[in-house]
């Protein structure tokens, strides 16, 4: 585990042992938080701009649309700043837990790496623990994974 400051945010990376052959395909699930923001932020500080990113969100069915939409383009407007041309933004409405359809775009679109915030509104600013979205997601993908706190 690695911790790594940026700004006024704190990184706390979990290093997960899988070979990354090629960075091709980038995942940032957000959900409208600062930490999912903060999250994009530190994406756009590591990554080469040449590298496809999907920003994805998953909401409840029925949910505010416009809400989602909000979150993903402000995603995508920071990235796009940055210098990131290859963006795609998603929305998922889903009844299960978010980290379901995370794990299952991971496997529909061969993400090579997935940048995630350690936790988003379920947790407060002052916990410790990582989020269970973001627990499971780690558990369970079978690709490289930064988790940022």
């Amino acid at each position: 585990m690695l911790r790594y400051k940026y700004r006024s945010a704190e990184f706390l990376i979990l290093l997960r042992k899988r070979k990354v052959v090629s960075l091709n395909l980038v995942l940032i699930p957000v959900d409208g938080s600062i930490r999912s923001e903060k999250s994009i932020e530190f994406a756009s500080s590591i990554l080469d701009h040449s590298i496809k990113v999907i920003v994805f969100h998953v909401m409840k069915p029925g949910g505010n649309l416009n809400e989602a939409n909000t979150f993903v383009n402000r995603a995508k407007d920071t990235l796009e700043k940055s210098g990131f041309e290859n963006i795609k933004t998603e929305i998922a409405e889903s009844l299960s837990d978010p980290s379901e359809e995370i794990l299952n775009k991971i496997s529909r679109e061969n993400i090579d790496f997935v940048i995630i915030s350690a936790y988003g509104y379920g947790k407060s600013e002052e916990s410790k623990e990582i989020g269970s979205v973001t627990l499971s997601v780690v558990n369970r993908a079978k690709c490289s994974i930064i988790v940022v706190k």
